[in-house]
């Protein structure tokens, strides 16, 4: 069971949309998970508008209140062994709290996994765990298996264009070569790959372009290698390496076979992210809105004259608005507390 879009697009880019029996209303993709039953809903007026719908999630933030109705007879009809939440944000999807008591009310021996990630990085391993809690093949391994000539895979992430950090890597021996690229500067993901949505070292032994890496992967055993660009953000890129021990390994169907492999890997990756910058917004927009309810009562302001003040301390001291707001925020609790 799927309390999250992200996730939800995840079970299904890794094989496993015929195990989720329910989702939350805002599952919408892909299509298949929109026939699945709903087991969470907005508890929110409907037709407010988008002031008053803020207005009542602050007063039911303050009251205590949930933001969501979990459908606690769905849950139990539905009886799942696996249901997947997160534990960043209130205002982002059913309490994580209120899953357990709903589980443990019911007598479902659920396992609920929260998928919490808070950097590029961690949104890989949220993929793969996923991948693992579910029994489905993760990425990496289903590639292995499926594309022709490939016996060792890894999902790399490049962090600022100059280190390479191996994530499910399925042998030492990959490991290794995401190290070398990183320890040579040198390598089809510190450079083409950044370019090309695909790169090809049919042999590592007369390879010209990355001749440090090259002969360094040579001594190691690899023979050929396969790169598939998942995503491009900024400076960090991630890629999907397929590794063979013999030259000329990968054909015309390795490429295409494997191009089907990034796809799912990126639409899921791509999923996740989403719902981590949502879920951080919401988080520094309810923390500026505390801090602006401070400096209100303190100096009896208007909120968008208290909000001008935070915002030219922000300016005036070259800090984020979020972190002034924390600041503020913090310094109050700090001074009321015993």
């Amino acid at each position: 069971m799927s309390l999250l879009p992200s996730t939800t697009e995840i079970l299904f880019a890794l094989g496993a949309g015929g195990d989720v029996v329910g989702v939350t209303f805002e599952c919408d993709f892909p299509p298949d998970a929109r026939s699945r039953p709903i087991v969470s809903t907005l508890a929110l007026t409907a037709g407010l508008t988008p002031g008053q719908i803020d207005a009542e999630v602050r007063s039911r933030l303050a009251a205590g209140e949930d933001l969501y109705r979990l459908d606690a007879d769905a849950l139990g009809e539905l009886d799942p062994d696996l249901v997947l939440t997160q534990d960043l944000c209130a205002v982002c999807a059913v309490d994580v709290g209120n899953v357990d008591a709903a589980l443990m009310y019911l007598g479902c021996r659920a396992e609920v996994l929260t998928v919490d990630p808070g950097t590029l990085s961690e949104v890989l391993a949220s993929i793969l765990t996923v991948g693992q809690s579910t029994g489905h093949a993760a990425v990496v391994t289903a590639a292995v298996q499926a594309v022709p000539g490939a016996e060792d895979a890894a999902i790399i992430l490049v962090l600022g264009r100059k280190t390479i950090q191996s994530h499910a890597a399925t042998s030492p021996r990959v490991r290794r070569m995401d190290e070398l690229q990183t320890e040579l500067q040198d390598g089809p993901c510190l450079t083409a790959i950044w370019e090309q949505e695909t790169v090809h070292i049919p042999d590592m032994a007369t390879e010209t372009r990355w001749p440090r890496f090259a002969a360094a992967a040579a001594q190691a055993d690899v023979g050929s290698m396969l790169c598939f660009q998942l995503f491009v953000h900024g400076d960090n890129l991630g890629a999907l390496n397929l590794y063979a021990a013999t030259a000329g390994a990968f054909t015309a169907d390795s490429e295409t076979i494997g191009l089907v492999f990034a796809t799912h890997a990126a639409i899921a990756l791509a999923a996740a992210q989403q719902e981590h910058h949502l879920s951080t917004a919401l988080a520094n927009r309810d923390i500026i809105g505390q801090a602006k309810g401070i400096v209100m009562e303190r100096f009896h302001l208007d909120a968008t004259h208290a909000f001008a003040l935070i915002a030219r301390l922000s300016q005036e001291e070259n800090i984020k608005l979020h972190d002034v707001a924390a600041k503020i925020v913090a310094d109050v609790a700090g001074s009321s507390s015993p």
